[in-house]
């Protein structure tokens, strides 16, 4: 429910980060408007996700880590979920949220 992006450099995770704020939103907004064959309403319509990207780097303060580990463990229904997240190598040291369920390793 929960896409987690693990970096191994700062500079990697930094270009995901813009990825994320800007061409995810294009793309899902045009998802919207898809439809199969003989359905009124598309898979995607009205879908809305959580632009506001975790962090979960060296670079952030000890407070936000803690914010954004208590905004990852709430279900997918709360309002301050958390979509996209992306992290170096902080989260191998025992960061056990049920909502990580897709990890994607880049470099």
């Amino acid at each position: 429910m929960t896409l987690l992006g693990y970096f191994n450099s700062l500079r990697e995770l930094g270009g995901a980060r813009r990825i994320v704020e800007d061409e995810i939103s294009a793309k899902l907004s045009g998802y919207a408007n898809r439809r199969r064959v003989g359905e009124a309403e598309g898979l995607f319509a009205n879908r809305k996700i959580s632009y506001d990207v975790v962090e979960l780097t060296s670079r952030v303060s000890t407070d936000k880590v803690a914010e954004a580990k208590r905004r990852l463990a709430q279900s997918f229904s709360e309002k301050e979920r958390v979509d996209v997240a992306i992290a170096t190598n902080m989260i191998s040291v025992g960061l056990d949220i049920v909502r990580l369920g897709l990890i994607a390793v880049f470099g």
